[in-house]
């Protein structure tokens, strides 16, 4: 718990991976997993090439499969990495609060 803000082990470990290749390039895989019924938590996945510069990943590729625990696992795919080129994702948390 930091800041009052108790995350469920659950959904503690996002996990990233490449994808098998794909015409176009390879592509990173970021899947996590949250509690379904929060409404005051919004989850956004940013890339980068160079740790600095972050942009919103593309979820055009994004699935969410939804599990009877009450929790979602979401995939967000990144877009083509070109042999050479640095990709990284991380996931933001966003939290919505009364005041």
């Amino acid at each position: 718990m930091a800041d009052g803000i108790s995350i469920p082990a659950e959904i503690q470990k996002p996990t990233a991976h490449f994808n098998p290749p794909r015409p176009g390039g390879e592509r990173l895989l970021f899947t996590f997993r949250t509690l379904a019924d929060r409404t005051d938590v919004d989850w956004v996945v940013e890339e980068s090439t160079d740790l600095v510069n972050w942009v919103p990943a593309d979820s055009s590729f994004a699935e969410s499969l939804f599990h009877e625990d009450g929790t979602v696992t979401h995939t967000i795919q990144s877009q083509p990495i070109s042999p050479g080129t640095a990709a990284f994702l991380r996931l933001t948390m966003l939290l919505f609060t009364d005041d």
